[in-house]
């Protein structure tokens, strides 16, 4: 928590499904493959500390809404 802190981390790109790192389905802990909705355990603590957390299904769509918004703020600094 303390290096995302100081290192400026407002978001992490962690694990799907892992029953430490998954943001929306984690492994049920029955060791038979099927999951549960749910965060992992890491990932609870990342967001209770504002620190949002995404898996690697979905990190283009994080990193194309990132572009979005470095660019907006582009167009808005050089006005």
């Amino acid at each position: 928590m303390n290096i995302c802190k100081r290192l400026g981390c407002d978001t992490l790109i962690l694990k799907a499904d892992s029953p430490s790192c998954g943001s929306q389905k984690i492994y049920s802990g029955d060791f038979n493959g099927t999951k549960k909705e749910g965060s992992g355990v890491l990932t609870a603590l990342l967001t209770l500390h504002n620190i949002k957390v995404e898996d690697e299904t979905n990190y283009s769509l994080l990193l194309d809404e990132r572009r979005a918004a470095d660019h907006s703020e582009q167009k808005t600094s050089n006005k």
